[in-house]
């Protein structure tokens, strides 16, 4: 099981999770900031009405948004 852990989770839980063997994905490694807040911008200039009142998953590579 992989676990992907925010980049608000402390970075020596991370670690801690990953010396008791999990296989942790640390967003905050994968994805400087900058680069978030971009994609987030061009998602919403893209799609923003579509956000109000659903779940949704933003990714460099796709958006999915659910009602």
């Amino acid at each position: 099981m992989k676990i992907v852990a925010d980049e608000g989770i402390e970075a020596r839980l991370v670690l801690g999770l990953r010396e008791a063997g999990f296989d942790v994905l640390y967003i905050a490694e994968e994805v400087p900031s900058f680069e978030k807040v971009k994609i987030v911008c061009d998602a919403f200039r893209q799609h923003g009405t579509d956000f109000q009142g659903a779940f949704s998953v933003i990714d460099e590579n796709y958006i999915r948004i659910r009602h």
